[in-house]
């Protein structure tokens, strides 16, 4: 019951800090998530946009494919699923293919809520670091 409690608790208050941290797009380094977006996924389709606050569930699937838009001067960017009731790192991908845009897939993932978070480097001294996150990612595989 706690675990319940916990999960509608985050799925209210996540959002708004999130919204605090967002940043529009500039000149400067940027990297910003663009898929999964908010709203509720089955098997892998997007049924229901989100609504205010922001969250993301996806039922039936075995993956998190994520996608980015980013500044044309990033070089790299490393991508982390981050399991929030357990606090670990449940997988990390390295893109280094600036060419094609950065993405990664997220396989076999377990059921639970997730923050995914991207970090990027950047070749401009004066920001040399882009980063975005999203959470919470409610998933309950197939």
């Amino acid at each position: 019951m706690k675990k319940i409690v916990l999960l509608i608790a985050l799925l209210f208050v996540m959002p708004l800090l999130q919204g605090i941290a967002v940043s529009e797009k500039t000149d400067d380094s940027y990297i910003f998530i663009t898929d999964p977006e908010g709203g509720l996924y089955f098997y892998g389709k997007k049924i229901m946009p989100a609504y205010k606050p922001f969250w993301t569930v996806i039922i039936g699937s075995t993956y998190i494919n994520v996608d980015t838009d980013s500044s044309s001067n990033i070089l790299t960017a490393y991508f982390t699923l981050y399991d929030i009731f357990t606090r670990d790192v449940v997988e990390s991908q390295l893109d280094t293919t600036p060419s094609d845009g950065f993405a990664c897939n997220f396989s076999h993932v377990p059921k639970g809520s997730y923050l995914i978070a991207v970090i990027a480097v950047a070749l401009d001294p004066d920001e040399p670091v882009a980063s975005d996150w999203r959470a919470p990612i409610v998933f309950i595989p197939a």
